[in-house]
């Protein structure tokens, strides 16, 4: 896959992201949000705070990555290879996978209480996102890796990372829009 084009198709989708998250999830009360569609099912608001969890530590993980591959002076290089691993991990949250995982307890709201400002914080980290996607622009994003959140003695390839990223945000919005009895038309899959 072209590096170009992986970081192109990855912001795309995060701009229809943002846009479905500002249009329908941001005018809900914050009631609306928190119902569960049954007391197993996460509702809206934990959808997002578990990518809340996630954007925390993959932000700052991402950007700590590209700014070690820029001292290092790793270029951009015209092709992506996504690695076992990578292909792997984004086939476990891909949208199209219905099969349920189990989410680790620190990275499961429903164990806590969700703030009320989920949406904006969702947001905010999906803005933040969009930037560390352009200035990944610059870097080789084979050589480019960041560790695992769940599991931190591995590590992943930045561009396999974008599109787990991508994946698991897709994934969370979907259940969202299926918490909120959206209209299904709405779902997102592009990874």
């Amino acid at each position: 896959m072209k590096s170009d084009e992986l970081l192109q198709a990855v912001e795309t989708a995060t701009l229809a992201i943002l846009k479905l998250v500002e249009e329908n999830f941001a005018p809900l009360s914050s009631s609306v949000l928190n119902q569960q569609p049954n007391p197993e099912k996460w509702s809206i608001a934990e959808c997002l705070e578990h990518l809340n969890y996630y954007a925390s530590y993959y932000n700052k993980a991402i950007k700590t990555a590209i700014e070690n591959a820029q001292q290092k002076q790793w270029k951009e290089v015209p092709t992506f290879t996504s690695t076992w691993l990578g292909k792997k991990s984004i086939a476990a949250v891909h949208p199209s996978n219905t099969k349920a995982t189990q989410t680790p307890k620190a990275l499961n709201p429903s164990l806590s209480t969700v703030p009320p400002e989920v949406v904006s914080r969702f947001i905010a980290g999906q803005n933040e996102f969009l930037t560390l996607i352009q200035a990944a622009k610059s870097i080789d994003l084979n050589k480019t890796k960041v560790r695992i959140e769940v599991f931190k003695l591995l590590k992943l390839r930045l561009g396999d990372l974008f599109l787990f990223m991508l994946a698991h945000n897709q994934r969370h919005c979907n259940q969202a829009l299926r918490a909120g009895n959206f209209d299904t038309s709405l779902c997102l899959t592009n990874v």
